[in-house]
């Protein structure tokens, strides 16, 4: 299996005097990767790749955060993720070409600064799991009464079964849900807007016991749902 890799965009932001930012851009995030790769939405969506490719939102320097983000220097960065190493290598080569264009997410004008890839060592912790910890939200998918996909908060009963099953099909095995430990003292609410719907995600460590080629599948893919669309991105925690 492959080991994955990661992307890390540096961008200088041209309008950043005066500028608010809503906190998720996953749409416009997502739109402008697809125009670097040359891929239009539904032709990764509808694939049965679309679990290999996962971001974060925009990671700003020095800034204050309320109801949207208000910046105070030009600084900010990008994480993109996929265990498919020839789809990371295609995004690497397409943005170190695009350095000197003018690119827009949302109302955020920039610049690309630098590009550098990297593959983290994910190391087993003491007690035979692998600890990470969510980047952007993760969000957990039921089945509604009438049978439509909704998503459910962490403290329904049924979350932590529906995050295992989620964890298991991306590795393609059964993870045994005794194996996932969230974190309780670590979960941080975060509501992120999706297709114009305000929802409660969720930010919190979380130890995963499995093999090196599953948390490497975890790690760059991210866990929950929509990770196509930026959410459930993880890092190592130190």
């Amino acid at each position: 299996m492959e080991k994955g890799l990661r992307i890390e965009i540096g961008i200088n932001i041209l309008n950043y005097k005066g500028l608010n930012v809503k906190y998720n851009l996953n749409h416009e995030i997502s739109s402008f990767i697809y125009d670097i790769l040359g891929i239009k939405y539904n032709e990764l969506h509808d694939s049965l790749n679309k679990k290999d490719f996962c971001f974060s939102n925009i990671i700003f320097n020095k800034c204050r955060y309320s109801k949207s983000i208000e910046l105070s220097n030009n600084k900010g960065l990008l994480l993109i993720s996929s265990i498919d190493n020839s789809k990371i290598e295609h995004l690497f080569n397409s943005l170190n070409s695009s350095k000197d264009v003018l690119h827009k997410i949302g109302n955020i004008l920039f610049i690309i600064n630098y590009v550098k890839k990297y593959r983290d060592d994910i190391k087993i912790n003491d007690f035979g799991k692998y600890r990470l910890s969510l980047i952007s939200p993760v969000l957990v998918s039921d089945l509604s009464s009438d049978n439509k996909s909704c998503f459910i908060g962490i403290e329904d009963i049924k979350y932590k079964e529906l995050l295992c099953n989620n964890i298991s099909k991306i590795v393609g095995k059964n993870i045994l849900i005794d194996n996932i430990n969230i974190i309780d003292s670590s979960i941080k609410r975060k509501a992120v807007e999706y297709k114009g719907i305000l929802l409660k995600g969720y930010l919190y460590d979380i130890e995963i016991k499995c093999d090196y080629d599953d948390i490497n599948r975890l790690y760059y893919g991210g866990i929950g749902n929509r990770t196509a669309l930026g959410f459930g991105m993880l890092k190592i925690k130190k």
